[in-house]
């Protein structure tokens, strides 16, 4: 179930997690998965709280990386920032990857990026053949595989879910902050004068 924005409060934007698993996409080093979303226009701008990826059994040896960039006229374009998380997500199922500070435009595409840095390690993110998702945000079906050059893959989506909040407009900031000193102000006037 997802539920708006509102008053910065995180929600689930788009998710395709609730389909069937069908195949898993095998990543490693020189490999780079990528699958793209499109922000709505529900709110000027977006904070992007968190991305849940399935992933099924994977290396110990670590180097796993999740990043966010924008689009680059179809292909991954610009790093927009990279995601905290597990670089070893070895064992099956939903993977938590945390943001702190990247903002995300009102209907613009980003895409949800996966490398491996670490020669040896092997790991491999769920995906449904299902172009169902659930959330205001919309995601497309399919993904990108970059090894020598960007290649479309019809077949199947990756598997993840998108958190994020509304950013709030700075007159909406300013509004709090004269309301928290009018009560401040207003305490304050009602207390009696001490003798």
């Amino acid at each position: 179930m997802f539920s708006p924005i509102a008053n910065g409060f995180s929600a689930a934007m788009v998710s395709n997690t609730n389909e069937d698993t069908s195949l898993q996409i095998s990543m490693a080093q020189g490999i780079t998965i990528a699958t793209r979303f499109t922000t709505d226009s529900s709110e000027s701008a977006f904070r992007l709280d968190s991305v849940t990826i399935l992933m099924g059994f994977g290396s110990t040896t670590g180097g796993f990386r999740l990043s966010i960039y924008d689009d680059g006229a179809g292909i991954p374009g610009s790093l927009v920032g990279t995601l905290s998380g597990e670089d070893a997500p070895r064992l099956p199922g939903p993977h938590v990857y945390t943001s702190s500070s990247i903002q995300l435009a009102a209907n613009s595409s980003y895409w949800v990026v996966a490398d491996v840095t670490v020669p040896s390690s092997t790991f491999y993110w769920w995906a449904t053949t299902s172009t169902a998702y659930e959330g205001p945000w919309s995601l497309s079906p399919g993904y990108k595989m970059e090894h020598y050059g960007w290649a479309e893959i019809d077949s199947s989506t990756p598997m993840l879910s998108i958190q994020a909040s509304a950013v709030p407009e700075p007159a909406t900031i300013a509004m709090l902050a004269l309301a928290a000193a009018a009560v401040f102000a207003r305490r304050f006037a009602r207390r009696p004068a001490r003798v």
